[in-house]
């Protein structure tokens, strides 16, 4: 399974030991996201950005199904599974999550979620990282 590390500056993305810089940061994104809530043309230029992003790990990542989140603990927030010491995401948790932030289903049909740009950004980039790359869940690493 592959790694996504997080942190403050960066995006690090870890595969079979080798670590590959992501060529977005979180900030890169909260920008275009900001002010919050953003407007539907935000979301989209974030939405292009992150995908042409990830385009080029699509047959790195091929027979991945899970990728394993170091430092994003916000998306707790979201309903998740506890296997072991890990909580599990489900995609289509995902998928709903965005729809409830972007103003396109109903918020109680959630969790409450903290409506900020910092958790917006890592919803959408997970979003569209599982969408794009197949996968079916999100790890949290604790």
């Amino acid at each position: 399974m592959h790694t996504l590390y997080f942190n403050e500056h960066d995006i690090v993305l870890n595969i079979d030991g080798q670590s590959h810089r992501f060529p977005l940061t979180l900030n890169d994104i909260c920008q275009i996201l900001s002010p919050f809530p953003p407007s539907e043309s935000q979301w989209e230029q974030a939405i292009m950005l992150i995908e042409d992003s990830i385009a080029p790990w699509r047959d790195n990542l091929a027979n991945d199904r899970q990728t394993r989140l170091v430092g994003a603990n916000e998306l707790t927030h979201l309903p998740h599974q506890q296997r072991d010491n890990d909580k599990v995401i489900t995609a289509d948790t995902l998928e709903h999550a965005f729809a409830v932030l972007a103003g396109w289903r109903l918020a109680r049909e959630l969790p409450d979620l903290p409506h900020t740009v910092e958790l917006a950004t890592k919803i959408l980039l997970m979003r569209e990282w599982v969408h794009h790359l197949a996968i079916d869940e999100l790890v949290l690493s604790m």
